[in-house]
């Protein structure tokens, strides 16, 4: 996914619209399994075809400066507590992009001269004190220079006095981590690869078949029993017993344990498809999974806010994320998260660029889609399917825009991907969850 395309990838033969999703590939699905360390596979082998309300806008993001590789190290880095202001200053400076979440080992990344003999410092002794910062209306980019420092440089792990109390984490969806979670990278990071809980609501959606977990497509968590999916994806499961689905929360690194947080699985006990989806057209491509048990919101676990009728995100850069190939054909899977910008196409402009492809020129797209992409080698790819396509807002959360459904191939020039319209379908969505719309636009909870 999302890597540039080298050679032309082979039509479909049946002249269909290309699904994004796995579902119709038994080889694909024999190969990504899912091993109970969160693997999509053997370690050792590469996969090979394997609403807001209306006063609040959609925002157009800045362009994305490029990005510079960074090595995190696995290990904290002692840092003299002498060190001169300068330093200091430099360290001070990055303390709003690491967020102080407490991990497994008991301690907590904080900046060297924040600790005390290996305790936090609670009464706040020559510490600068700390700045109120208003969020941003603009974007943060997906590729910065920042380097997330990890107990690196300046900072150590510190473990917490025992008269400290952890604060709860607050909801509220549609919030990114632009920089992760107390990321624990031990690599340099690719281009394209999402930061570890950078896309809290990001889902995969797994077959459970012979005591094994096999990878179906992406999906994404709406609420805390709901996960929206395409439903091609999951069709063929909702009248047939003899498969369950998981829905799996916070997963990133498919083929590691090295999350500060580990990945949480949930049993679907429902699929609702929608009545007027349609297989061969791909029409209302949507469905909704209901899981077992509450799903309970954490730092890398958390819900996209819903778009309302009013907005638009016509010409806006959105992001898509998902775990895909590279290229339709020949392409592999992706260990990492990826993620990555795609612009937003108007209805008329999507459907005269589908008809210049073997769609042909009497193709009409459906108004239960929309188009973002187009560019060569970027795009969503078989895999992505169900995976969230999210815009932007000037209050700072992002809102589902669309969900991945189908394309021509995958990343070629002037071919957009397409994507299920996610406005469409607010009052179906509101229906089958026994929710008002309203509850899934931004507040605190």
């Amino acid at each position: 996914m999302f890597i540039p395309i080298e050679s032309q990838r082979y039509a479909n033969r049946n002249n269909r619209p290309l699904s994004r999703s796995l579902s119709d590939s038994n080889k694909d699905q024999t190969i990504l399994k899912v091993y109970p360390s969160g693997q999509y596979g053997p370690q050792d082998k590469t996969y090979e075809d394997a609403g807001v309300p209306p006063r609040v806008k959609p925002y157009m993001p800045p362009d994305i400066p490029p990005q510079e590789d960074t090595v995190y190290e696995s290990k904290p880095t002692q840092v003299d507590s002498k060190a001169d202001e300068e330093t200091k200053s430099s360290a001070d400076d990055n303390i709003s992009n690491l967020g102080d979440f407490k991990g497994a080992n008991g301690c907590i990344c904080v900046p060297y001269y924040q600790c005390d003999d290996g305790n936090i410092i609670t009464d706040g002794s020559g510490i600068i004190d700390p700045r109120k910062i208003k969020p941003s209306e603009k974007e943060i980019p997906l590729e910065s220079d920042f380097k997330p420092p990890f107990c690196g440089t300046f900072h150590v792990c510190c473990s917490e006095p025992e008269s400290s109390t952890t604060k709860p984490y607050s909801h509220k969806c549609g919030i990114r981590n632009p920089s992760g979670i107390n990321k624990r990278i031990l690599a340099p990071e690719q281009k394209g690869e999402s930061d570890f809980g950078e896309w809290p609501w990001m889902t995969a959606v797994l077959k459970k078949e012979n005591g094994a977990n096999l990878f179906q497509c992406g999906g994404v968590l709406i609420d805390r029993f709901h996960v929206l999916t395409a439903a091609h994806c999951v069709v063929q499961f909702s009248k047939n017993n003899d498969y369950k689905l998981v829905v799996r929360l916070g997963e990133w690194d498919t083929q590691k344990t090295t999350e500060f947080y580990a990945h949480e699985d949930y049993n679907v006990v429902n699929i609702e498809i929608h009545g007027s989806f349609r297989k061969g057209s791909l029409h209302n491509d949507i469905a909704l999974l209901r899981l077992e048990n509450e799903v309970q919101f954490k730092p890398h676990i958390d819900s996209v806010c819903l778009p309302s009728l009013e907005e638009n995100y016509d010409s806006l850069q959105c992001v898509t994320t998902g775990w895909g190939k590279s290229a339709y054909k020949g392409g592999s899977y992706s260990n990492i998260l990826k993620e990555v910008k795609v612009p937003v196409l108007n209805h008329y402009e999507c459907q005269k660029a589908l008809t210049q492809t073997r769609l042909g020129p009497r193709f009409r797209l459906h108004n239960s889609f929309m188009c973002a992409g187009g560019e060569k080698g970027v795009d969503s790819c078989k895999g992505d399917g169900g995976g969230p396509l999210v815009c932007y807002r000037s209050d700072g959360t992002y809102s589902l825009a669309g969900i991945v459904s189908w394309g021509i191939d995958c990343g070629k020039p002037g071919v957009p991907g397409v994507y299920v319209k996610v406005s469409k379908f607010l009052q179906w969505i509101s229906e089958h969850t026994g929710e008002a719309i309203e509850n899934y636009w931004p507040h605190n909870e």
